[in-house]
């Protein structure tokens, strides 16, 4: 019998039934595991009782139309594709990158601005996440970590798995800015630290940007309220956690998408991973379709723009500040732009 509240269903085929005739959206409950499956405009969870079997489940979803998913409810990490990942910082033209990505490849799924370590213990609306909500009410957000990342690396692992059993892989776009600027602390541990603990394979890239564009942007949009030195520094922070990684330049995204892309290719082919550009790809409607965090230029063609006016209070201290020269040095950035350039590099 499966019960919910007030009603009773016999068995699966009068569940059935039941969501033919309109009873959607109701959550049903038994002792058993459960297994979740996507509806149009609904979810719903439906635990089946130990005498009726998968088989069963399937006639279901083929008598309600419902699309064929992978019934496993559970994945683990062994036997899916390796992971993706992007990382970068606020107004560094991370947007738009992705948004390429999303277009450029057609074996590849992006999912945008992913860090549940940032947003753990809000109040705020998380239709999907009541354990965050829960933690923050208890007013010990911090002992309710080890359950987030045991909900993340699941909800990561089906989504994996699903994207594995179609030859294609999952680049998550990790909210790096989250992790590095957004508080007092630094984090030390990030979700690419959760995934790969958890036995996943984990393949990061960074994308970078001028710091001083990126710093004058941020300030502006008040994503970041802090110095010039102490935003750098910040920026070490994030580059010894990622050190291993490639670096690839906004900059050359912006002179050459084709180039920009085919060094990535070039560099998962090493790796193994073998992304197949979409014969449908255009230019022109590159880009268009939204994702999370897409609050940068809306133009769909990249076009390299000049250096923004230094601030009078800046002028000296781009000269002497030693975390952003350090910072130039190491990414190979010329730290004395002048304005309304665009030799942001080296000579």
């Amino acid at each position: 019998m499966l019960h919910y509240q007030g009603y009773n269903f016999r068995d699966v085929a009068q569940l059935g039934s039941a969501l033919r005739s309109g009873r959607r959206g109701r959550w049903f409950e038994s002792s058993h595991p459960d297994i979740k499956i996507v509806m149009p405009k609904t979810i719903i969870k439906i635990s089946i009782l130990k005498d009726y079997g998968k088989v069963y489940l399937r006639s279901l979803l083929n008598k309600i139309n419902l699309p064929r998913l992978n019934l496993s409810a559970t994945a683990t990490a062994n036997e899916n594709q390796p992971i993706l990942s992007l990382h970068h910082q606020a107004c560094t033209g991370g947007s738009i990158i992705s948004k390429y990505f999303n277009d450029y490849f057609s074996n590849l799924v992006l999912i945008s601005e992913i860090n549940p370590k940032a947003t753990f213990g809000s109040y705020r609306f998380s239709p999907l996440n009541p354990l965050s909500q829960y933690a923050y009410q208890s007013g010990e957000p911090w002992h309710y970590e080890a359950f987030q990342k045991k909900i993340y690396i699941h909800e990561i692992s089906l989504i994996n798995k699903d994207i594995s059993s179609k030859n294609s892989y999952l680049l998550i776009r990790d909210w790096s800015h989250g992790d590095f600027f957004s508080f007092t602390i630094i984090s030390e541990t990030t979700t690419v630290n959760w995934l790969t603990d958890a036995g996943f394979s984990v393949i990061p890239i960074v994308t970078v940007r001028h710091p001083l564009e990126s710093y004058l942007s941020a300030r502006a949009k008040k994503w970041v309220d802090m110095s010039l030195h102490e935003y750098c520094e910040r920026y070490h922070s994030f580059f010894k956690v990622y050190a291993a990684c490639p670096v690839f330049y906004y900059e050359d995204f912006c002179r050459s998408p084709e180039d920009f892309f085919s060094k990535i290719i070039n560099y998962y082919k090493d790796k193994g991973i073998h992304l197949i550009k979409n014969s449908g790809y255009s230019p022109h409607r590159a880009g268009s379709k939204k994702i999370s965090g897409d609050s940068g230029r809306s133009a769909s063609l990249p076009y390299l723009r000049s250096a923004k006016p230094i601030p009078n209070h800046l002028a000296n201290t781009t000269k002497s500040t030693s975390a952003y020269l350090n910072l130039c040095t190491k990414l190979g950035y010329n730290p004395y732009l002048q304005d309304s350039t665009t030799q942001y590099f080296k000579p």
